[in-house]
């Protein structure tokens, strides 16, 4: 099922956008499945993004990221990775190969997220939100998000020290090897 991303001529505030929960977990770790989601916007071409993990402590080997490409280049992805402490986070461009996996291509130079951390009535949380700016996806892809387009993605939150993981949109299983399955997110005028 496609995911509404908003194209704004005006900055929005994250609490006012749907948000992009994960609810497929595979192969759950010890700490089970964590309330976890997206919420983005296109402002200008430039991609808003806010991840929010409701996790109070989390292992440092905890990610949260997300996957973007247009929908005629189903062949690469961008992949931006994050964890709480805000040394450890990545944008790269990876390529699907003929196997299914996906590697890295090359890495990508994006503004550092913000990383902001409290509590809600659902908990306790930490956040990343920033902006892939036009000027990332132009280079990988050589156009940039806009209201019309489909830009097929997925949210995940994993653990790079442990198997099991979550996603938005299901993933499947082929010969013992996790792959990611990537829905439309549509980009409608606001």
């Amino acid at each position: 099922m496609p995911f509404l991303v908003t194209d704004s001529a005006t900055p929005l505030p994250a609490e006012t956008l749907p948000a992009l929960k994960l609810t497929y977990y595979y192969e759950s770790s010890a700490r089970g499945e964590i309330y976890a989601y997206l919420r983005c916007y296109v402002h200008k071409g430039d991609f808003c993004y806010n991840l929010l993990v409701f996790e109070e402590s989390p292992p440092v080997s905890r990610r949260i990221g997300f996957a973007l490409c247009p929908a005629q280049n189903a062949q690469q992805f961008l992949f931006a990775s994050f964890a709480k402490p805000a040394s450890t986070e990545s944008l790269t461009l990876c390529s699907i190969q003929n196997s299914g996996l996906a590697c890295v291509t090359r890495h990508l130079v994006a503004p550092q997220a913000r990383r902001s951390a409290g509590e809600d009535e659902q908990g306790p949380y930490w956040c990343a939100e920033g902006t892939l700016p036009a000027s990332v996806f132009l280079e990988a892809f050589g156009k940039a998000p806009q209201a019309g387009e489909l830009w097929p993605g997925n949210v995940f939150l994993y653990d790079t020290s442990a198997p099991g993981f979550g996603a938005a949109f299901p993933c499947q299983n082929v010969q013992g090897v996790w792959q990611a399955r990537f829905e439309p997110f549509t980009i409608v005028p606001y």
